[in-house]
């Protein structure tokens, strides 16, 4: 594994910050720009955000980017001619939910690329993830290849033996917190896991953010001056007493 990220670094560096791009920096410049009433969007922009990020800045001849068509839906795939690897981005929640649903119509596309092409992958993990499904495959191998001929459009064959692999993420707010290159088998279990939290960028807006509200802090305790009461014991002894007054009424009095 990790010569994998040896070799792929440069081209991992530039996924995720196509990524970490798309649900932070892009998801504020859509709400700042915007002036809608509600923001239900934002859930289903981080995918296209991701995707024009990876059109504009990992696009290159060592990775290909693929369009292709779900009914109205467009996905993306990133195709690695030189090692035979296919990538697609995912966030975990989505990752998770794929296998679960067992009403599809049609076969998810992940489902399919992972039957054709990770169908000699055997996963290691010694406990099954929360997301593997053992029941019993619901469409047909004639089903899976024809759908795998209209995802890849002849850009790979069956024998070609390629092997996918997907970028999971997991963000909190405008935030990549967890994200992770797998392997997966045609069962969704893990076989392979490189950590990419390493090549996460610090998000110094949010440094920024905190720093403003630290100063917005002391500049309220800045406008209040401590001011002494005399007040009355009940032993008769006078005693001091500590007010917060505002420091512009305290500086007009004594001018």
């Amino acid at each position: 594994m990790d010569y994998i990220l040896a070799e792929m670094q440069p081209q991992l560096k530039l996924i995720v910050k196509a990524i970490q791009k798309g649900v932070g920096e892009d998801v504020r410049e859509y709400k700042n720009t915007t002036n809608k009433a509600t923001d239900n969007a934002v859930p289903f922009m981080r995918a296209d955000n991701i995707n024009t990020n990876l059109r504009d800045s990992v696009a290159s001849d060592s990775l290909e980017l693929k369009y292709f068509k779900r009914c109205s839906w467009t996905g993306c795939l990133l195709i690695d001619r030189l090692n035979k690897r296919t990538i697609t981005i995912c966030s975990k929640q989505t990752l998770e939910r794929i296998p679960r649903k067992t009403d599809r119509r049609i076969p998810h596309y992940l489902q399919t690329i992972l039957y054709v092409q990770n169908s000699k992958v055997e996963g290691v993990s010694e406990q099954p993830d929360l997301f593997y499904y053992p029941h019993e495959d619901r469409f047909s191998e004639e089903e899976y290849r024809r759908d795998y001929e209209e995802i890849m459009d002849d850009e790979i064959s069956f024998g070609d033996r390629y092997v996918h692999w997907v970028v999971v993420y997991e963000a909190l707010h405008y935030t990549v917190t967890s994200i992770a290159m797998k392997k997966l088998d045609q069962y969704f279990r893990t076989a392979q896991e490189i950590r990419l939290e390493e090549l996460l960028s610090p998000d110094f807006r949010d440094l920024t953010m905190e720093s403003s509200s630290s100063d917005q802090a002391k500049d309220v305790h800045s406008l209040v001056s401590v001011k002494s009461k005399v007040q009355v014991a009940v032993d008769g002894i006078a005693k001091p007493e500590p007010i917060a007054v505002p420091k512009k009424m305290k500086e007009e009095k004594q001018a």
